[in-house]
């Protein structure tokens, strides 16, 4: 076996201390000296007969281990074969130790230690493994032993407390195994079996499935990795009702943890808003936050000087064109600066007759000339005075003739060329007479010169005709000549009129300006100037656009601006420097909060934030709107069915596997018989020579194991019948280890693969009164501090992981097992009770103060009652069974002394008398304390209380008050204020005051029980301080529940919530387990989410 630290440190020590043992398997055993001689061997051990040698062993490791356990992977539910029940700490136990993970086990009285070590030698017996507990008391093993009996293992199992009385049970039962092959062969090759490894396997995936999609909901419900709080919280701070404003865009930008900066600035702001907000003078204002003292000043002189520039500016306008423009008319002048000067430089340059014609075309807006431009206007000028050019157009020939005239002329053109032509057509042609009166009009004579200068004058007339005709609209009601000069005239007067109509500012002047150019230049020089005043007071940074137009129109405010400037200067100016203090998102949630009252702009803001996050994390991860459909309700189903039916169908698997693992791999003869086990089957039926166990063992550790792979055993026992090698159990289990010394448990560990040591560290110590022990190490020894720890519990405390058991089974009722839970397990303890008893509200502890005396370590008055209380319970609750416990060996032989005297009491159901040294293990339906100590026939009360002023007292008071399921009765000649008790050395004494005050109290009535226990969620994410404000019969009452719904009295159900005690608990513990356990308990009880607040459905439930 590899060495461990601490199993080596011990081999060491223990081997220095006494002799080997032999080599041949013959042990001489004497129980004093059976652990001692073995020591030597650990670690170097002489070959043991018939016994095969272990092969490369993967040491048994006892490295020092953080106290939780090492995570590991989840182990799928088919490999875990746990017939018997069990919690969510049992079961992280058991899932521990499959990981491969030797443990320690904390296992406070009630809590169902010895179930878990039935389920722990169960499942590894049901994977093949060879198991072995080990326990110096003999009726720990028999309880283990009796539930595994439940479940069917008893032919798989062998207990040996006394290694000689107990071999002939032993080899029948191998024997009786052997002989039972075929029959369990025949039991596994049924159809049935098929059918059972198809159940379980479906039955394990469906748990494994549902805790899946239980267990991502909850990592959902309490993921902080999106915004920095969980969505749970968020439901809880959040009300989709309330006032909130659109967030899509910016929600991210503000992560939960880190608002907390911009709120406070925000509420800051908000607070100013409300005195210089919406409704003050300076609402619109420029930035104040740059401004100091010396700008108030400035700032008032600035008003002073818009208002006066105001008055004057309005005087002006009414005097330029007979009314008050509007601040924005005035400034129109400033818009078109150049091109009004190119206007003012245009009407100095302007004669009167251009204006005139710019007065009539603006009277008529559809003038023809207005759609002519300045090109096509000086074309048609220069054309028609090419028409009037010389020669000049012909004159005296009428428009109409024109033509006719053309032809005349040209056909006399033709013929002039030559004489005799010329003649015939002067003689024959009777437009002679006309060609010659044209020609005299014209001042031409008939000669072929002339006819041609006729025929330039005639082409020009036609060309002077057709400008004519095209130019009569544009001169048309112009007042100008009909001359070529008029076309440009009028195209100065359009041009003019084009920067007239650029300029919009000349709209605002009355039509009597317009009458003399001369006038309109002055009127818009005059009105420039102004505006440019009013420019050069618009640049100064004090006043904003809509104050100076507020202004403008009326002077008036400008008193109420000037009054509140000089009281509230110095709130405007923190206001702006807050809000200089905000970056350009910010600003924008300030601007979508502006339609709410600033004293709500934090919880709106909040809210709608909190609601963005929802509706986001809600898309990343659907499955947390499961609760408000029937998804989450229906895989908790599931699985607290399947764990049901899986836990029944594992109790089949289990029999089947150990049954199936004894006639695995046989080897027969030629002649089809089975020679596996004949040599054992031989060994263990023949009458004479009988091998002693450990030469059985030693020579057919394989076949044995196959057939029985649970073994339990003293300490003793197993170093009596045991071979010596390394890994001869895969899994080595203590129990009641606080009572084993430490050096007693070295053998099993060295026969061990894997390690759980079991036990209370608050219960009684390993004690050395009638047991020798080996010799103290020496003080220099470096093993010392190891075994400073007298038990086996705290020394594998030191080195191997912790897990401690929470569920209290024991006690009927929480006033039985709170002092413990509250002066020894840090309340973690829990207990629930069934529904009708906690409605009764009967004390479970009952004190009687019988005023006796303290004589001769005696109370002989407590005695006597003790025995008149035996007889009230026996002819009262004869069904119930009792314990009398003493706090000292004289007072519990006075009360022995006195059944005897009354033997009719020993018909009470499984009654003992015993002192508080050695009640432990023991439990009954009532307990009844005789305290014994008293005042003594003088008065006088001395402080000793025998074992309890030792150092661990405390302790066997511990197990003392916790052995009882229904009631205890607290006999006693003391009030609790009468023990003095502050100056004792340890804790025992201060204890037992401490507990005779705890059940006085609880005798008058006065015991409430503790409301559950502190959460780790922060007060925001506690859905049960907002149901008990909605709900007030729904109060935080009960440890085991987050609400209890209460009638005067009476509690009427529990409300389970998804706040601290959900977080904790595991998948199975919070939607199987606990589930389970309040229907089996009787309670009434109902889920509340907290997303089913948020969206307030809860009025469907309450």
């Amino acid at each position: 076996m590899g060495k461990g630290p601490g199993v080596e440190g011990l081999g060491d020590w223990a081997s220095s201390q006494g002799q080997g043992v032999e080599g041949d398997g013959k042990w001489e055993i004497d129980k004093d000296q059976t652990i001692e001689q073995e020591y030597n061997s650990i670690y170097a051990p002489s070959p043991l007969p018939h016994a095969p040698q272990p092969q490369a062993p993967t040491p048994l490791t006892l490295q020092p281990h953080a106290l939780n356990p090492t995570p590991s992977p989840p182990l799928p539910e088919r490999f875990i074969h746990t017939p018997l029940p069990m919690d969510a700490s049992q079961e992280m136990a058991v899932r521990t130790v499959k990981s491969g993970q030797s443990l320690v086990v904390q296992g406070p009285p009630g809590t169902g230690k010895s179930q878990l070590i039935a389920n722990l030698m169960a499942d590894a017996a049901a994977t093949g493994k060879r198991v072995l507990l080990v326990c110096q008391k003999r009726a720990a093993l028999d309880v283990v032993q009796e539930r595994l009996q439940q479940v069917g293992m008893a032919p798989f199992m062998a207990l040996i407390h006394d290694f000689q009385d107990d071999r002939r049970a032993l080899y029948a039962q191998i024997a009786e195994q052997i002989n039972q092959l075929d029959t369990y062969r025949q039991q596994n090759n049924s159809l049935n079996t098929v059918l059972l490894e198809r159940d379980f396997d479906v039955e394990s995936r469906r748990i494994d499935e549902a805790v899946e999609i239980l267990q991502v909901f909850k990592q959902a419900l309490f993921d902080t990795t999106e915004c920095g709080i969980s969505i749970k919280e968020l439901y809880l701070t959040s009300d989709p009702q309330a006032p909130s404003i659109p967030l899509g865009d910016h929600y991210q930008q503000f992560r939960l943890t880190e608002i907390e900066p911009f709120v406070r600035r925000l509420q800051a702001y908000a607070a100013y808003q409300q005195q210089v907000g919406s409704a003050h003078a300076w609402k619109d204002r420029v930035s104040f936050s740059a401004f100091s003292a010396a700008d108030q000043s400035k700032l008032d002189q600035a008003l002073r000087n818009w208002v006066q520039l105001v008055q004057d500016a309005k005087e002006a306008t009414t005097t330029l064109v007979g009314r008050t423009l509007a601040l924005t008319e005035l400034m129109q002048w400033l818009d078109h600066r150049p091109v009004i000067h190119q206007f003012s430089t245009s009407l100095n340059k302007t004669s009167q007759t251009v204006w005139t014609v710019v007065l009539q075309l603006r009277r008529q807006p559809g003038h023809p000339a207005l759609a002519a431009t300045g090109d096509l206007l000086e074309q048609a000028a220069t054309q028609w005075e090419s028409a009037l050019s010389s020669p000049g157009p012909a004159e005296d020939i009428p428009l109409p003739n024109l033509n006719r005239f053309r032809e005349v002329l040209l056909d006399a053109q033709r013929v002039r060329a030559t004489w005799l032509q010329w003649n015939w057509w002067l003689m024959t042609n009777d437009q002679k007479a006309w060609l010659q009166q044209m020609a005299t009009a014209n001042k031409l004579t008939l000669s072929a010169e002339d006819l041609h200068t006729l025929h330039i004058k005639v082409d020009k007339r036609e060309q002077l005709e057709m400008i004519r005709q095209r130019v009569a609209p544009l001169l048309s009601n112009t007042g100008l000549p009909d001359v070529p000069e008029s076309l440009r005239i009028i195209g100065q007067a359009i041009e003019l009129i084009q920067v007239i109509a650029s300029i919009p500012a000349l709209n605002q002047l009355p039509e009597p300006i317009w009458q003399i150019s001369t006038q309109v230049d002055h009127v818009v020089n005059r009105l420039v100037v102004l505006a440019g005043r009013v420019e050069q007071q618009q640049n100064q940074l004090y006043l904003t656009q809509s104050q100076r137009e507020l202004l403008w129109q009326d002077v008036t405010p400008a008193t109420v601006l000037r009054q509140t400037l000089s009281t509230d200067f110095d709130l405007l100016v923190e206001s702006d420097r807050l809000y200089a203090q905000f970056s350009n998102v910010e600003l924008e949630i300030i601007y979508r909060l502006a339609s709410y009252s600033p004293a709500d702009w934090s919880a709106v803001f909040q809210n709608s934030l909190r609601l963005a996050w929802i509706d986001h994390i809600e898309q990343q991860k659907p499955e947390l709107r499961s609760v408000s459909s029937l998804r989450l309700t229906q895989s908790e189903q599931i699985l607290q069915d399947s764990i049901q039916r899986k836990q029944a169908l594992s109790r089949d698997i289990l029999l089947m596997r150990l049954r199936e693992q004894t006639y695995r791999n046989l080897t027969f003869n030629r002649l089809n018989n089975i020679v596996t086990y004949r040599d054992l089957l031989h060994q263990t039926t023949k009458k004479r020579n009988v091998w002693p166990i450990r030469k059985l063992l030693s020579a057919f550790a394989d076949e044995l194991f196959k057939l029985i792979p649970c073994w339990l055993a003293s300490p003793e026992s197993i170093s009596a019948i045991f071979p010596l090698r390394a890994e001869l159990f895969d899994l080595v289990i203590f129990d009641e280890a606080s009572q084993c010394f430490a050096e007693n448990g070295i053998p099993a560990i060295a026969r061990a693969r894997q390690l759980v040591v079991t036990g209370d560290s608050q219960q009684l110590q390993p004690s050395d009164l009638y047991q020798t022990r080996l010799d103290e190490p020496e003080p220099d020894d470096e093993l010392a501090s190891a075994l400073e720890v007298p038990s086996l519990l705290g020394l594998a405390a030191q080195q191997l992981p912790q897990i401690s058991l929470t569920e209290h089974y024991r006690s009927r009722s929480l006033d039985l097992i709170t002092f413990s839970n509250q002066y020894f397990y840090k309340n973690q303890l829990n207990l629930l009770p069934y529904f009708k008893d906690v409605n009764q509200h009967q004390p479970a502890i009952r004190y009687q103060n019988v005023m006796g005396i303290w004589q001769h370590n005696t109370n002989a008055v407590e005695a006597a009652a003790v025995l008149d209380l035996l007889k009230k319970l026996h002819q009262e609750m004869p069904e119930f069974s009792v314990g009398v416990v003493t706090f000292n060996y004289a007072q519990q032989q006075l009360i022995q002394d006195l059944l005897e005297e009354n033997p009719s009491l020993f018909a009470i159901p499984q009654l003992f008398v015993k002192n508080i040294e050695n009640v432990q293990g023991d439990e009954r339906d009532i307990i009844i304390f005789s305290v014994g100590y008293a005042p003594d026939a003088k008065g006088r009360l001395s402080m000793q209380f025998g074992s309890l002023n030792v150092s661990g007292g405390g302790n066997r008071l511990n197990v003392a008050v916790t052995r009882a399921r229904e009631r205890i009765y607290v006999i006693t000649s003391l009030w609790p204020e009468q023990l003095q008790v502050e100056t004792t050395a340890n804790d025992g004494p201060k204890l037992l005051k401490a507990y005779l005050a705890y059940a006085f109290s609880v005798d008058q009535g006065y015991f409430k029980p503790a409301i559950a226990k502190d959460t780790p969620l922060s007060a925001a994410s506690l859905l049960k301080t907002k149901l008990s404000h909605s709900y007030p019969d729904w109060q935080p009452e009960l440890p085991f529940a987050d609400l209890a719904e209460k009638k005067g009295d009476q509690y009427k159900s529990l409300i389970i919530t998804d706040d601290g005690a959900y977080y904790e608990q595991t998948t199975k513990q919070a939607h199987a387990y606990l589930p389970l356990a309040l229907r089996q308990h009787n309670w009434p009880f109902q889920r509340v989410w907290s997303r089913e607040y948020w969206r307030n459905q809860l009025k469907n439930k309450a």
